[in-house]
């Protein structure tokens, strides 16, 4: 974490009305970070229009992949604050901005983020896992079993039947034999998130 997000986080945990005038003021993609951390440490009553502004600004990036990736952020701080059935809510359109994501390796690791942010809400979980199955499958790199290795383990420590798919995508191989011992120690503890 850096130093200037570490210096935002403690004033977004102590004063939200700061937290957003410093948020506002920022560029277009640590302006959306930085809403969806103020989103997570707000007070109840002010989450969901906070995220709602994070998610907005994500929106905005002219990037597809940054558009997409951004989102997560936002959705995670619904998920933890309360609000599954908000992140549900906005998940669709961020989805289908994951579609237009033309190179298949950045739709991968964008829809990898997004699983990552919502792993704990089953019906979001359930919505992004097939962008990434397809996006894995389109790609031609040695980063996709490691991603579907990483996110079979980080399905399986919540959800042991749904990470089925992901393990299935995976060739037979060293990425599938450390994924399938990762999950039969329970241990998703060694695979790396992409939110905060």
């Amino acid at each position: 974490m850096s130093g200037a997000l570490g210096a935002f986080i403690t004033v977004a945990k102590q004063d939200t009305a700061a937290a957003l005038r410093r948020a506002r003021a920022e560029r277009l993609r640590n302006r959306s970070h930085f809403l969806a951390w103020t989103a997570r440490y707000a007070p109840d009553g002010q989450v969901v229009a906070i995220a709602r502004e994070a998610l907005a600004a994500s929106a905005q990036d002219a990037d597809p992949f940054w558009n997409v990736a951004l989102a997560a952020a936002p959705l995670r701080a619904l998920i933890e604050r309360g609000h599954g059935d908000e992140c549900e809510r906005a998940l669709p359109p961020v989805l289908a901005r994951a579609e237009e994501i033309t190179h298949s390796l950045c739709r991968m690791d964008a829809h990898a983020r997004l699983l990552s942010a919502v792993l704990t809400a089953p019906t979001a979980r359930a919505a992004v896992i097939p962008g990434l199955l397809r996006a894995a499958r389109a790609a031609s790199s040695w980063k996709v079993p490691r991603c579907l290795a990483d996110a079979s383990v980080m399905v399986a420590s919540i959800a042991p039947g749904e990470a089925a798919p992901l393990l299935a995508a995976l060739a037979d191989g060293r990425h599938k034999r450390q994924a399938e011992r990762l999950i039969a120690a329970g241990d998703a503890a060694s695979i790396p998130t992409f939110f905060w």
